[in-house]
């Protein structure tokens, strides 16, 4: 299969990658540092700083679309 990453933001990893930040998140910045290089080495193409149109993606005519639409930051419950 190809893969094909759409991401709108000029950097991956999203809330993940500004958590590690936090005390006890220091080691997702690790999960950052494997699955990125892990996803070129792979051979996804990633598109940063460019939204997933319809159009676009319809040009490419996909077996499948995955649509990861992000994640909201929750305060932490003291």
């Amino acid at each position: 299969h190809r893969v094909t990453l759409y991401e709108e933001a000029h950097r991956l990893g999203g809330k993940l990658a500004a958590s590690h930040r936090f005390p006890k998140n220091g080691e997702l910045r690790h999960l950052l540092d494997f699955l990125i290089p892990e996803a070129a080495r792979r051979g996804v193409e990633i598109r940063l700083g460019e939204r997933a149109e319809a159009g676009a993606i319809k040009e490419q005519n996909p077996h499948a679309v995955v649509v990861a639409a992000g994640a909201e930051a929750l305060p932490p419950d003291l």
